[in-house]
């Protein structure tokens, strides 16, 4: 039921690159909302998050391949780098942030992952999905994926829109 491997390879904790890179997401959208941006922290937030996980694992038994965790912290590294040099939700662009990390309890504990305004006003919800590998065919299959999500339909019912993004980081 419950289920854990023994040993932890790279595709085992590839899972960990986007829990850490949710919260370097949440601490950026508080300093944009705040107008005070600090990328360092942001990265900083990620690596603990992801060393955290680490711990857990580690902490309950499981056999972790050190090499993998190196190889796996430098693709949420190449993650992050990526974002900060790419980022689409930026104020200058109109991208207003007003609600992060918002659970929504009157839909189950939804959480939304960047709630405000678009370029064009409109109050929206955007949702961040990390993948690491993403190529043309597995880049289409994603957007496939997401476009009639029922996690977005929901989020967008939760939190009274019409609009949603999907803020595709690879």
């Amino acid at each position: 039921e419950n289920w854990v491997p023994d040993t932890w390879i790279a595709k085992d904790m590839s899972k960990f690159v986007g829990t850490a890179f949710a919260a370097a997401m949440a601490e950026l959208n508080r300093q944009k909302r705040d107008s005070v941006i600090c990328i360092p922290k942001c990265k900083e937030i990620a690596y603990i998050k992801f060393k955290e996980e680490i711990q857990t694992l580690l902490s309950a038994g499981v056999t972790v391949d050190m090499t993998a965790v190196q190889e796996v912290e430098g693709k949420l590294n190449t993650v992050i780098d990526k974002f900060f040099d790419a980022d689409p939700l930026v104020p200058e662009h109109g991208w207003k942030v007003q609600d992060i990390e918002l659970t929504l309890p009157e839909a189950g504990n939804a959480r939304i992952d960047w709630g405000g305004l678009d370029p064009s006003g409109v109050k929206c919800q955007v949702d961040y999905k990390v993948k690491l590998k993403l190529d043309v065919y597995t880049r289409s299959l994603a957007v496939k994926q997401y476009r009639y999500d029922p996690q977005m339909m929901h989020y967008n019912w939760a939190y009274n829109v019409n609009r949603y993004y999907i803020c595709l980081v690879a």
